[in-house]
């Protein structure tokens, strides 16, 4: 539902940092995360800014791609802070949680 933005909304960004690359990556494309944030600007106010990931853990849906332990830099000069959050495995070997 659009509405129009009122006066000092704020508003909040929660990145699923591992499938949004991924799926960026499926596609031959790259996060921008300058754009990201600035995209969500336009809506408010941005009280907090997070993605969240495991960093260390190599995912093998990224081969050929860089993996997420080079991504921290960027997001924080974007002004979102990287959270970790360990990869736990399903019982059917996917990595939802």
């Amino acid at each position: 539902m659009n509405r129009p933005m009122q006066f000092g909304e704020d508003v909040a960004l929660f990145i699923d940092w591992e499938n949004f690359k991924i799926s960026l990556a499926v596609g031959h494309r790259h996060p921008n995360v300058s754009a990201l944030k600035e995209e969500v600007s336009n809506h408010g106010r941005v009280v907090v800014a997070r993605a969240y990931a495991d960093w260390v853990t190599r995912s093998p849906e990224l081969r050929g791609a860089s993996q997420f332990n080079n991504d921290p830099p960027a997001l924080y000069a974007a002004g979102i802070e990287p959270v970790y959050v360990p990869t736990r495995l399903a019982l059917g070997g996917g990595n939802s949680t």
